[in-house]
């Protein structure tokens, strides 16, 4: 598909869609850091989880403890109560965190609510169908590694930067703690009944004392410096002292009892030592949270930065892509608006744009001034043509008007010759009456010799008008011929210039033809000079159309003057015999008048020669009357001459019009 798209439009497409792949490599960088965040955050809720459950686990403890040493006598049911308000005030934030971690699905959230816990019915069943401590300690510990595994699962949640180490580290913290919370509730209600420890009793105590110590001298432990360094510093802490004195003592005195030692005592003991270790679990808990926070934070932060750095990238590419776009599409325009002042407006061919560097600007500028120096040379040429169009067209009118004041003149002329030959063909009428009336007469000649005198100085008389008429009559048969012949060459000067014409609007045409060519060459900036190019080449074929008029006028103008000249040569002939005939009538009347004395005697012959005469006129009679007729059709010819002279005079004016606006055309172009 093609897509109609401006150059800034293009430039700016071709520009900045490298930078839109750009940015879609960034928008998944961001997404990624996003991602990060993300995960940054859910880590954060799954330790803030992590911390709420470890904060139950604490108070699950002290009650467990609290409610051995309640079983064992040795605290108070009002003391144990306070205890359960405490573990119940930590049922809410820890419901809060396990309902907001993400990583969780809905199953374990609802496996790990307080409510699955069940501690209520725990707490019903103490004192009630649970009297021991030895019972009632492992029900407490149900409770605290169901926690545990939940903590579990938050550690085994996908995590980054470390923060899996360390929740497992917390793990084996908790485990440290659970173990030394046991340890607690075990020996206080050991302590509160005072009695000889059975051997399972006495492995509690073993196994939980060594649980403490493999759990602080883990090689899972990753912690903080500040915590391995409370650690190694457990040993030399009074609680810690304690704690392991009261164990050696119940150790040592497990067969006989009688341990000497109070339970609140040595509950205040382990509850020091469990109190470090939620001290230790809270710094690395805070650790983390920091961690995951910075981690958050770093992630956003990142995020906003690739997304203001991408942002200005962008910004300054589509800057520079504007910038660019300007600086090519403002030569272009000013190219553009070159050509539409030469299709539209005063068609100025003398400007020329500035050519600067090597660039396809540069090409393009140099190349228009080409072409519009090629433009200003035709047009140059075509005002020479229209000039020479003018005046041929000026000369072709003047011809034309020769030829018609000739025509009429011949015309006029012609009317003479057919008046002449109607009085020639009269007065031979009138010769035939006499000699009629000579034959006639001819049995009284010797009795009217007068009268045949008289008539024969009257036929005398006669033969010398007929004589002077039909010389007149070549006369003017010559002139008319002459004419004629002037009419043939003034003909064939007018087919010169038809020639010269044509020649000019072929020229013309040709023109044309090159500037359409020029104009398609310059494709959608010359459509304006194609236009002038086409209205110059439709002049060219109406001009050569006129022309080819013009010679089919001359042409049958020309056929008419050579049957004309060959009418007129006949009428010559035919005059030049009448002379003959009126030269032998003249010789025939001095005859008449040599032999008129003799009359008698050659009456028979002058009998013969009247009737040979008689014929005779009766032929001229006849040849007259052709003549008149040859006359006619000459006058016709020279009508048809009139009227294609007439003709030719209006090809010339529509020539000279066309030439006027070729002119016109041409002086919209300054050159």
């Amino acid at each position: 598909m093609k897509l109609n798209l401006s150059i800034r439009a293009s430039i700016l497409v071709t520009t900045l869609l490298p930078l839109l792949l750009i940015l879609l490599g960034g928008i998944g960088v961001v997404s990624e850091s996003i991602q990060s965040s993300a995960l940054a955050q859910n880590m954060s809720r799954n330790v803030i989880c992590f911390q709420a459950a470890s904060d139950l686990i604490t108070e699950l403890q002290r009650e467990r403890g609290r409610t051995s040493m309640f079983l064992a006598g040795a605290l108070t049911r009002a003391e144990l109560d306070e205890q359960r308000r405490k573990t119940d005030a930590r049922l809410e934030p820890f419901r809060a965190a396990l309902n907001a971690s993400n990583n969780l699905s809905a199953d374990e959230q609802r496996q790990y609510a307080p409510e699955m816990l069940e501690i209520d019915v725990l707490r019903n069943e103490i004192g009630a169908t649970v009297t021991e401590p030895a019972v009632a300690i492992p029900r407490y510990s149900e409770k605290i590694d169901q926690l545990l595994k939940l903590m579990n699962a938050i550690a085994n949640t996908p995590t980054s930067k470390g923060v899996g180490k360390a929740l497992t580290s917390l793990l084996v913290l908790e485990s440290a703690k659970e173990n030394a919370g046991v340890l607690r509730a075990t020996i206080s209600g050991i302590l509160g009944a005072n009695q000889p420890l059975l051997e399972e009793q006495v492995m509690t105590v073993l196994r939980l004392k060594g649980g403490i110590d493999a759990n602080l001298s883990s090689k899972a432990l990753t912690l903080l410096p500040e915590s391995v360094h409370r650690i190694k510093g457990f040993a030399d802490q009074p609680d810690w002292r304690q704690m392991n004195r009261t164990i050696r003592v119940v150790l040592d005195q497990s067969h006989s009892g009688g341990f000497g030692i109070k339970p609140a005592e040595f509950w205040q003991t382990a509850t020091g030592v469990v109190d470090d270790l939620e001290a230790l679990v809270r710094i690395e808990i805070n650790s983390i949270l920091a961690k995951t926070a910075q981690l958050e934070h770093e992630a956003i932060r990142r995020s906003w930065g690739i997304i203001a750095g991408l942002l200005g990238v962008l910004c300054i590419a589509l800057a520079f892509a504007l910038v660019m776009a300007t600086n090519i599409i403002r030569p272009i325009r000013h190219v553009v608006a070159m050509f539409k002042d030469i299709a539209e407006g005063d068609g100025d061919l003398t400007q020329r744009l500035a050519v600067s560097g090597v660039s396809e600007i540069g090409d393009l500028a140099r190349h228009f001034n080409h072409f519009v120096e090629k433009l200003q040379g035709i047009i140059s040429q075509m005002v020479g043509y229209t000039v020479t169009v003018a005046s041929a067209a000026t000369g072709l009118s003047a011809i034309s008007a020769q030829t018609t004041q000739s025509v009429q003149t011949l015309s006029s002329r012609t009317a003479t010759v057919a008046a002449a030959a109607e009085q020639s063909s009269a007065n031979t009428a009138s010769v035939a009456t006499g000699m009629e009336q000579a034959a006639l007469n001819l049995a009284s000649v010797a009795s009217a010799t007068e009268e045949m005198s008289a008539t024969i100085g009257e036929i005398a008389a006669n033969s010398e008008k007929a004589r002077v008429i039909s010389r007149q009559a070549g006369e003017q048969a010559a002139s008319v011929s002459t004419l004629m012949q002037e009419l043939s060459q003034a003909a064939q000067e007018i087919g010169k210039v038809t020639e010269a014409i044509t020649t000019i609007s072929s020229q013309t045409n040709l023109l044309a033809l090159n500037a359409t060519i020029e104009a398609a060459r310059a494709g959608t900036a010359g459509r304006g000079f194609a236009v002038v190019a086409n209205e110059i080449k439709g002049l060219a074929r109406q001009t050569a159309g006129a022309i080819e008029d013009i010679k089919a006028r001359i042409s049958g103008m020309q056929q008419a003057t050579h049957r004309a000249a060959g009418d007129i040569t006949k009428i010559t002939a035919v005059i030049a015999e009448v002379g003959h005939l009126i030269a032998g009538i003249a010789s025939a009347i001095e005859e008449q008048t040599t032999v008129t004395r003799d009359v008698a005697g050659h009456i028979a012959r002058a009998s013969f020669g009247v009737q040979d005469a008689n014929e005779r006129m009766a032929q001229t009679a006849d040849v007259s009357r052709s003549m008149a007729w040859d006359l006619a059709e000459v006058n016709r010819a020279v009508g048809e001459i009139r009227s294609g002279g007439e003709h030719v005079q209006a090809s010339a004016e529509e020539l000279s019009n066309l030439a006027e606006q070729l002119r016109r055309m041409v002086n919209q172009f300054r050159a």
